[in-house]
């Protein structure tokens, strides 16, 4: 069977492309093809054209759609001519992808689209879904992060955009099926009224992001060159940042906790860091970062290094030395992984930490609270995610963030950090491996292999003229 894997950027080092990597292995290793499938500019096996969220008229698609990025307020609309024209624009891209996907996907036997509940791109939606519903080829949406949160949050602008969200969000067809990574983007999904989580033989199921723990590479080596290059000493104790350079990753709050660190160090000292040193007096704390941002982060690095410089942290930007291929090796110069967003769509740095037994400081975001800690994983907290930014930076709860900072702390000098990276990493083992995820895709290729007996000759799908009237 040839598998298609759809996203509007691939090659990156954002979780979605992540977790699109380790569902093509799986793939593979079940004796199918696997096609990644793109914007052009990502260099994929299939270039489509208006993918990515960087193309200009989807740029300008998103920033006329949403109302905080007109700054429009709660009860303004966008004028109706300006409605007119960018529902023209949606549809005109619309048919454009639409007609590159039958043009190019003619030889793709089952589809899995990624992410596209973000409605970012609402062309790549009406696009995806016109050309599963007309083709009855079937697909598997992967549901990572709703249309409702986040740095992207949508916020309709006019009734054409809330009634394509609507009926493109989440398609319902027989062909169609829903895979979400969290329980509670379905359950939110559910009480919106999709009619694709609602029917009686519902084809929905929740994945979480998963590991090959089984298959994890050697961590040695890539400490000393790192350190080495980037000047980390060997007795430095370093906290983690793997996650993107992105608002939702409140670095801010994982800024507190170094300095809660900082505050009590003379703690640790003589006593041996997870590489063996002993951290001394003149032992140095860092903070070491390994990502990247990306689009819409509207500067916040540079607020971010402005802290750091302000109140003399130390970091260290290694990200330029990491990719797809090496990231979890970076894992390796860590001490602890430092990780407080305050939403996810789930987790992989969480994921990833265990699988390299690194402790893990993390904020109780709200999936870690429904999917995650209630498994018995062992964090250091860094407490609950607030809900709103003052300055647009994220407010610490700072009591906990020093009780964290103790935990931490006392775990060194008590050694008890081994047998929680151990448990974490069992637990990880267990919930989140390969054989979950190989065990949920042979499940989906068998409901697929059903579908494709049913649809030897499919019908062409009925767009609803009655919600787009005009076009």
């Amino acid at each position: 069977m040839n598998v298609g894997l759809l996203a509007t950027t691939v090659g990156g080092r954002d979780g979605v492309y992540l977790e699109m990597l380790k569902h093509a292995e799986v793939y593979r290793e079940l004796g199918h093809k696997v096609y990644f499938i793109s914007d052009p500019i990502h260099n994929p096996d299939i270039g489509i054209p208006h993918l990515d969220l960087e193309d200009k008229v989807i740029q300008e698609i998103f920033k006329l759609s949403n109302k905080r990025r007109l700054g429009l307020g709660p009860d303004d609309y966008l004028r109706p001519d300006l409605e007119k024209k960018l529902k023209r624009k949606i549809f005109e891209t619309a048919d454009t992808i639409e007609a590159a996907l039958h043009e190019s996907l003619g030889g793709i036997d089952f589809l899995q689209p990624h992410n596209l509940c973000l409605c970012a791109n609402l062309p790549l939606n009406i696009a995806v879904a016109n050309f599963l519903k007309k083709t009855g080829i079937p697909a598997r949406y992967m549901d990572h992060d709703g249309y409702w949160h986040g740095a992207l949050r949508i916020e309709p602008s006019c009734s054409t955009v809330e009634n394509i969200i609507a009926e493109y969000a989440f398609p319902d067809a027989p062909n169609i099926w829903h895979t979400f990574i969290n329980s509670l983007n379905v359950k939110h999904a559910e009480k919106l009224g999709y009619s694709a989580l609602n029917r009686d033989n519902r084809q929905v199921n929740i994945l979480h992001d998963t590991l090959d723990f089984d298959g994890l590479p050697d961590l040695t080596g890539m400490n000393e060159r790192i350190r080495e290059k980037y000047d980390i000493p060997q007795d430095a104790l370093v906290l983690g940042f793997p996650a993107r350079r992105v608002p939702n990753k409140a670095i801010e709050i994982g800024l507190d906790f170094y300095d809660a660190i900082v505050e009590n160090r003379e703690n640790l000292h003589g006593y041996a860091l997870q590489n063996g040193q002993i951290f001394t007096e003149d032992s140095e704390i860092i903070m070491v970062f390994t990502n990247q941002g990306e689009l819409f982060s509207n500067g916040y690095w540079n607020k971010i290094e402005n802290i750091m410089t302000n109140r003399k942290i130390r970091y260290r930007d290694i990200s330029e030395e990491i990719n797809v291929g090496n990231f979890f090796k970076s894992y390796a110069i860590f001490d602890c992984v430092v990780y407080p967003p305050v939403s996810e769509g789930f987790g992989n740095q969480a994921v990833e930490t265990w699988g390299a037994k690194k402790p893990l400081a993390m904020s109780e975001y709200p999936v870690a609270r429904a999917d995650i800690l209630p498994k018995g994983f062992r964090i250091y907290s860094l407490g609950l995610s607030p809900d709103e930014t003052i300055d647009g930076l994220y407010p610490s709860d700072h009591d906990q963030i020093r009780k964290a900072a103790s935990e931490y702390i006392e775990s060194i000098l008590t050694g008890s950090w081994k047998e929680m990276v151990e448990t974490n990493y069992n637990r990880g083992r267990q919930y989140f491996s390969n054989d979950v995820l190989k065990r949920d895709i042979s499940e989906i290729l068998s409901w697929a292999e059903q579908v494709r007996k049913r649809q030897n000759s499919p019908q062409p799908y009925n767009i609803r003229q009655d919600i787009f009237a005009a076009r």
